[in-house]
């Protein structure tokens, strides 16, 4: 994210490639594109990498789309600053510092050339 703090966003949202209410379960190393509630079209720059399985959350909770997964090194995932976007900050001491993905390999690649699509506000959810 912009802030490095669990906020903020690109000024924009990408929408979801498919209308399926029923996302995958959320293993282990499942990397997915952090929603806000209720909206499935909101996702932007924020993305998670679940250090736990997460079989309860679904779009009511505001869990992502699963876009990857950690194939190898979920060592090091686990070895990540967690920074609660949540928490209260206190303002004496120092903000932690967020830690940077230097490298990351895409392993299946798509046949066609991935176009994004982004929107300027997200779609409100059909219930």
């Amino acid at each position: 994210c912009p802030k490095s703090d669990g906020t903020g966003g690109p000024g924009y949202f990408i929408p979801a490639e498919d209308n399926s209410l029923e996302p995958r379960g959320l293993f282990s190393g499942y990397v997915g594109l952090a929603l806000l509630k209720d909206l499935p079209d909101s996702g932007g720059s924020q993305f998670y990498i679940n250090f736990l399985p997460q079989m309860m959350l679904g779009p009511e909770q505001g869990a992502g789309r699963v876009f990857g997964r950690v194939i190898s090194g979920m060592h090091n995932v686990c070895r990540l600053t967690r920074i609660d976007p949540k928490a209260k900050k206190d303002e004496s001491q120092p903000p932690p510092v967020a830690d940077e993905i230097l490298s990351i390999e895409i392993i299946g690649k798509r046949n066609h050339v991935y176009e994004l699509t982004r929107l300027s506000r997200p779609m409100v959810n059909p219930k």
